[in-house]
Parts: structure tokens; C-alpha cells; sequence
């Protein structure tokens, strides 16, 4: 189901699971307090290649957000909704702090954005197309 938690409020959560993800995940899957199978362990296992960063949320595709940061260029897709639902295409670019995470061969997001309200000048708007007009784009972690 889903639950609207603030964001806000949970914040100290997020931040302690990404100092201490690799630790956080093996004791999780070591423990496996809801009895998952096999298949769920690995796929939470694949939680720990995640990254947490500021990214800029960049364009919208027909199954993909593209988001870079100052290394990638990463397409995106949401667990319960997709970014275009949330932020508006005329926003464009958007700076978000958020995390991304590898989910069955894809990359999604942990549907928590914490936005930036900067707006992007025509050279920075121009210097994001160039690079993704050049950039290679990340389908897995």
C-alpha cells in the first residue's frame, strides 16, 4: 500500500541507511526478518550498488527519466510513479538530491525527492544537452 510519509521526516533514516549501506544490507539479508526467498535477498542484496547524490532530473523519454550527475547519465524509471508525475516537464532541468537503485536489471529511484529551487541559465541549460547528446546512458548501476 501505499503511505504518504513527509519526506522531511524520515530524512535522518536516509541518510544513516547510505553512510552505512553495505553494513545495513548485509546484517538485513544475514537476519532476513520477513523470511524473504532467494530472488527478494538478491534483489536487496542489489541495494548496496546504489548511489545517493544531486542530480539534475535532465529530460523525459517515452520509459525513462534521464538524470545526470558529474559522472552519468542514468535513466531512470519510479517504483510507484515516475518522475514526470511529480515534476513538471516545463521545470526542466530540476536539481534533486535522491537516491538511485538497481531493481531487477533496471534503475529506479527510492521515490523520495528532495528538490532544489535553482533555476538553470541558457549556457547550463546548453552544456546539459551537450552532454547528452555525447553521453553514454547507464541502464544498471
Amino acid at each position: 500500500n501505499q503511505i504518504n510519509i513527509n519526506p522531511e521526516s524520515i530524512v535522518d533514516i536516509i541518510k544513516k541507511y547510505w553512510e552505512e549501506k553495505d553494513n545495513l544490507t548485509l546484517e538485513f539479508i544475514s537476519k532476513n526478518p520477513y523470511n524473504f526467498t532467494e530472488e527478494e535477498l538478491s534483489i536487496t542484496n542489489s541495494f548496496s550498488k546504489g548511489v545517493r547524490n544531486t542530480f539534475i532530473i535532465a529530460k523525459y523519454e517515452k520509459d525513462y527519466t534521464v538524470v545526470l550527475d558529474s559522472k552519468k547519465i542514468y535513466m531512470v524509471k519510479g517504483i510507484n510513479s515516475n518522475i514526470d508525475k511529480i515534476i513538471p516537464s516545463s521545470s526542466l532541468p530540476y536539481l534533486v538530491e535522491t537516491s538511485l537503485i538497481e531493481f531487477k536489471d533496471t534503475i529506479v529511484y527510492d521515490s523520495i525527492l528532495f528538490g532544489s529551487p535553482i533555476e538553470f541559465g541558457l549556457e547550463m541549460k546548453k552544456m546539459i544537452d551537450d552532454e547528452l547528446k555525447k553521453g553514454f546512458r547507464n541502464y544498471h548501476l
